[in-house]
């Protein structure tokens, strides 16, 4: 956290002159980044990327009950059998045996619950398995956090790239300093 509020206190003090060569350098609030969170933790991406995952949808999709004497997910064995790995439900309309993208989307909205007070917000998973909630909710932060790394890389490489093409281009030594200074940053 202090890295960053040293970046971004070093990246202010160059965003005048960055300005002025026409480079809009983003100055992103605590309030951007919950909502980013939230946004990206609601959105469809995240859902195809848990559903991708061993037994999410599965236990998304066709929990019958949950026994608390072992402590597992009991699987409703008219919709996925577990043994042969295959989904049984029939096909109605455009929905395969296999539950859509679509269809995940809509049981993991209804088991996905955000409350945001302030500057922080809460995630909630509400499922018969408390055991799967939990593993759920770890995978969404986890995915979550892989997303924003591979956004903030992607980024901060074109950003990279403008500035060396922006320093190259300025026949002025001042602005080629202050342009490498963001670089540098």
């Amino acid at each position: 956290l202090s890295e960053s509020s040293s970046s971004g206190t070093n990246l202010s003090r160059y965003s005048s002159i960055a300005a002025i060569a026409g480079i809009n350098i983003p100055q992103s609030s605590n309030e951007d980044k919950i909502s980013l969170a939230i946004e990206t933790i609601k959105s469809r991406e995240i859902v195809e990327r848990l559903i991708n995952k061993d037994m999410i949808l599965i236990n998304l999709m066709a929990p019958k009950s949950f026994n608390w004497a072992n402590k597992s997910l009991e699987i409703n064995s008219e919709i996925y059998n577990v043994k042969n790995s295959k989904w049984l439900r029939s096909p109605q309309g455009p929905f395969g045996e296999k539950p859509s993208t679509q269809e995940a989307n809509r049981a993991y909205m209804k088991a996905l619950s955000i409350k945001r007070d302030g500057p922080y917000f809460t995630i909630a998973i509400e499922h018969i398995s408390p055991y799967f909630a939990k593993e759920l909710l770890e995978t969404i932060i986890q995915e979550v956090n892989f997303v924003k790394k591979e956004k903030d890389k992607k980024e901060s490489y074109l950003a990279l790239e403008y500035l060396k093409a922006e320093s190259s281009k300025t026949p002025l030594k001042g602005m080629q300093e202050s342009i490498n200074a963001l670089i540098e940053t």
